[in-house]
């Protein structure tokens, strides 16, 4: 029989759960791009679905990890999962798994993100602010022009989930600063441990918030024992990630990773924004560019409200208000940090370079913001307009970042050339975008390809259908002959009889990882120049040759700490439910968001929903527009129509104003 104590900690947790999902379908604006069954013909959206599909192809196969993925590159391989953040990828295959399409499964994972951003937001902030202040706090966040650009214009599918997951992890720390108690010792290292599977460039530019975060709740605590547990659950977050962390660090070298950043269009020196582009006003997109919008701006309703949730802090105690004043600081660095003005400290920095575009740190600047936002809260709590006011205001609030950005909901569909593309289709995509191994600048590639083979022998296979042999016959001398042949994923299995030795040549790319096997017997791998195969000597005679890719000692020993930190997080489980105490309140008595609040925040969400489906989506508005109708551009003063050597039809032209 439950004790009184036990049924007060269920009644609170009930009415935590129907406002955790009533904060969850306030993110039902940011998902509608992802509810049709064709998802958003953004940057990078295409290419992650091809991932999911070799992903998804190599489970089913029996690699539930699969280091080296053997169908990219056109057939020779590629190590894409041994250093690309796979977390996001598992999400989707988890929606696959489920019965949704592999296209479905990936826009289901973007709108998993967007409510996870709002409601893990809203967590964070309530136990700063009221819970107006936390509400406010997750629709800033949530829609934030980056937020929305990321997703539905860029399709970072690992950047948007490592930030939908960063307001859980400094939950989650402060949560254990706070109470010191093991339960969230276990949260901490998981969510920490899930952003860096996530996106590791967003674990570079957050892991730095997050210490400012722990170290600002030691400077008012004191307590070295909460510090050392902070401490320890960051040590069990990376040895549990380090799995994948560990071989994607320590065997970068092994990769033509400098390929990151060489192209001009990959340095960050081509990508510093200025300050009239952080404080531009929305924009409306024309779905006839190719180019629709940029990385976008700060937004207004961000800064002002950013400002406004700080004024708000100066009436609290001198402690909590240093918080939100820390946070103004912050957010005055990162603004800098994408200015040219900054270049310096990116040269400075090597490791800043990996980040490519300093316009990235928009998305902590959005975080930021949001946590200022939330002091608003404090505001209407000091002021108290009454119910119906505070309501009013809110709903106000929610209205406008929903018609504020608006535009940036608009994209193209992407029409894939099935729900499930394949293997085939993998390869198909590559060729036409020449996105070899599925990433933007080969930077994968294994550093003994000197040069890429023109065509692949194996593309003709994976068109028919057919089984993909990885033997070039044209390695075999005279005589040879393959008595039998076992392909399989990752391994080959052949017997051949041959009257003198020779070196096989095996039509995947070398990397470390590959084993040869002869009669059992382990035998050299060795690249062959230029294309970087792999080469195994084999003697004359009938012999039976294995060529297996398995982990290196490196990867086993990352495995090792992984699964060690896994069983030490088990037992803190362990202490944990022996410990049990009550949650501490997660809001100031009192400081909840009424019925009124509420009903007006989803009115004005469905007044939107259904002003858009029923009006914007189908007509030019200021929101959105579509200025090339057939082969003529709407609004073009010059029209040209030359056709340019069948490469390019000039429609038109526009003169600046003098």
């Amino acid at each position: 029989m439950l004790t009184d104590a036990e049924r007060g900690q269920l009644a609170g947790a009930a009415k935590l759960g129907i406002r955790l999902a009533a904060v969850a379908a306030l993110t039902a604006v940011a998902t509608l791009p992802f509810l049709p069954s064709m998802p958003p013909r953004s940057i990078d959206g295409p290419l992650h679905l091809y991932r999911l599909a070799e992903l998804d192809h190599c489970i089913s196969m029996g690699d539930l990890f699969p280091r080296w993925a053997p169908d990219l590159a056109q057939g020779y391989g590629f190590p894409l999962f041994n250093f690309y953040p796979p977390l996001g990828y598992y999400l989707a295959e988890v929606w696959h798994l489920l019965g949704f399409s592999l296209v479905r499964s990936l826009n289901l994972t973007f709108l998993t993100s967007a409510v996870l951003s709002g409601v893990f937001m809203y967590l964070l902030v309530r136990d700063w602010a009221s819970e107006s202040g936390a509400v406010l706090a997750a629709l800033l966040y949530v829609y934030a022009p980056y937020s929305l650009y990321n997703a539905v214009h860029r399709g970072g599918l690992a950047e948007v989930l490592a930030w939908a997951l960063a307001p859980l992890v400094l939950w989650a720390f402060g949560r254990l600063m706070l109470e010191g108690r093991p339960r969230w010792l276990i949260v901490a290292s998981l969510s920490y441990a899930a952003l860096l599977l996530a996106h590791h460039l967003s674990a570079l530019t957050f892991t730095p918030l997050l210490a400012l975060y722990v170290l600002g709740h030691w400077v008012e605590s004191r307590s070295w024992r909460r510090l050392g547990f902070s401490i320890l659950a960051l040590t069990l977050a990376v040895g549990t990630s380090a799995f994948f962390t560990l071989p994607a660090f320590f065997e970068r070298g092994l990769v033509q990773i400098w390929r990151v950043s060489a192209p001009p269009a990959f340095d960050f020196h081509s990508h510093f924004v200025s300050w009239q582009s952080l404080l531009a006003g929305p924009m409306r997109v024309d779905l006839s560019s190719a180019n629709r919008v940029g990385a976008g701006p700060i937004g207004w309703l961000q800064i002002g409200l950013g400002l406004m949730g700080v004024l708000s802090t100066l009436f609290l105690r001198a402690g909590k208000r240093s918080w939100y004043l820390g946070a103004l600081a912050v957010s005055v660095m990162l603004v800098a940090m994408m200015l040219r003005v900054s270049s310096p400290v990116w040269e400075a920095v090597p490791l800043l370079g990996y980040l490519q575009f300093p316009w990235r740190l928009l998305a902590p600047l959005g975080l930021v913001l949001a946590f200022m936002g939330g002091g608003v809260g404090e505001l209407l709590a000091r002021w108290r307009p009454g119910a119906w006011a505070e309501a009013a205001l809110m709903a106000a609030v929610a209205m406008g970042l929903f018609l504020y950005h608006a535009p940036l909901l608009y994209n193209n569909p992407y029409r894939a050339p099935s729900p499930n593309p394949t293997v085939a289709d993998v390869l198909e995509f590559e060729r036409s975008y020449w996105l070899l191994g599925l990433s933007s600048n080969q930077d994968y590639l294994p550093i003994w390809v000197e040069k890429v083979p023109q065509q692949s022998v194996m593309a003709a296979q994976y068109e028919a259908s057919a089984p993909v042999t990885w033997l070039d016959p044209q390695s075999l001398p005279a005589g040879a002959r393959v008595q039998r042949a076992i392909y399989s994923l990752n391994d080959m299995r052949l017997t051949i009889d041959s009257p003198v030795s020779f070196q096989v040549l095996i039509n995947q790319f070398y990397f470390p990882g590959w084993r040869a096997y002869v009669d059992g017997t382990p035998a050299a791998t060795m690249p062959v120049a230029p294309h970087g195969l792999i080469g195994v000597h084999l003697p004359a005679g009938l012999h039976e040759l294995r060529v297996h890719f398995e982990d290196t000692r490196l990867r086993q020993v990352a495995n090792l700490v992984s699964l060690l930190s896994l069983f030490a997080l088990v037992a803190a489980t362990w202490v944990a439910r022996r410990a049990a105490a009550p949650w501490a309140k997660v809001a100031p008595a009192g400081a909840v968001l009424g019925m009124r609040g509420w009903a007006l925040l989803f009115a004005a969400m469905v007044s939107f929903i259904t002003l858009k489906v029923a009006w914007l989506d189908g007509h030019d508005t200021w929101f959105k527009v579509t200025t090339l109708k057939g082969d003529r551009v709407v609004g073009m003063e010059t029209v040209v129509g030359a056709n340019l050597g069948n490469d390019m039809l000039l429609l038109g032209y526009d003169l600046p104003s003098r």
